[in-house]
């Protein structure tokens, strides 16, 4: 019996040491196999095995270093929040997220999602519809937030009309206001260039003795207030004429054209629209 026990230990003892040589060498080939993948950016499967050899079961030797590069690899892994919205702009969850054809998540939850370091088309797919997205995932960036909007509105505003002279078509209240800060703007030039040319006359005005100089900053706001004054007054009439043709013609609005010319003299502003009487 004694000859039988000292057997059975023995057997155990070899199982143990058999064990633990299997256990060392998968430590090692993990860290190995950690490190590889670590150095290719390939940082989820480097995680991976890190966790695998930093184990108690490892050697602390081992242990401690996949300990190590383990935090390496955390620091460096990248993550992305995805918000996912329909033409509506109302949040969507049944989203299915994939880059390359694998699928990255079933369903959004406002969780961050991990992926290595690289260039990706993310595909988004909610309701039959599709969207896509092109990323950079940079290095150790946390929590990136990546905005999608899957859908078009129902309908698109209308583009402005343009003829092939250059014509516009402008809405009439945006010439009303156009139209009104023109004036505005005219009234305050020509309050300040009259006051300026009320102080010449009684200055060097009364002794004949004004200069280029004196006179030019005066000459200019003149020049300036009728411009304003002619681009006030086109665009109010252009509204005006505007708003008529609209109200009374079933055609689309006309075209309008803006010209107009700048001289030392004074200025002027123009629109020109074309009516079919």
């Amino acid at each position: 019996m004694k000859w039988v026990a000292l057997a059975a230990i023995a057997a155990g003892s070899l199982l143990a040491r058999s064990a633990f040589a299997i256990d060392k060498a998968a430590c090692v080939a993990a860290a190995q196999e950690g490190q590889e993948l670590r150095d290719a950016k390939k940082l989820g499967e480097a995680r991976e095995k890190l966790l695998s050899c930093a184990q108690s079961a490892c050697p602390e030797v081992i242990r401690n270093d996949c300990t190590g590069w383990l935090a390496d690899v955390e620091a460096r892994r990248s993550s992305l929040v995805f918000s996912v919205k329909d033409a509506s702009g109302n949040d969507l969850a049944d989203v299915k997220v994939s880059a390359g054809g694998t699928i990255i998540v079933e369903k959004l939850d406002g969780s961050a999602v991990f992926l290595d370091p690289g260039e990706y088309t993310l595909v988004f797919e909610a309701g039959g519809k599709q969207a896509e997205k092109k990323v950079i995932v940079a290095e150790g960036q946390k929590a990136r937030a990546i905005d999608v909007v899957i859908g078009e509105p129902a309908t698109k505003p209308a583009a402005p009309s343009v003829s092939a002279e250059g014509g516009v078509y402008v809405p009439p209240i945006v010439l009303v206001s156009i139209g009104a800060a023109g004036l505005a703007a005219f009234a305050a030039l020509q309050g300040i260039a009259q006051g300026e040319y009320a102080e010449l006359e009684d200055g060097c005005g009364a002794t004949k003795s004004c200069t280029d100089d004196d006179v030019s900053g005066t000459r200019t706001k003149f020049i300036a207030s009728g411009v304003m004054l002619g681009v006030g007054g086109a665009a109010v009439a252009t509204a005006v004429i505007l708003w008529i043709v609209d109200a009374t013609s079933e055609k689309a609005p006309p075209q309008a054209t803006a010209f107009g010319g700048i001289s030392r003299e004074g200025g002027f502003l123009g629109v020109r629209i074309p009516i079919d009487l």
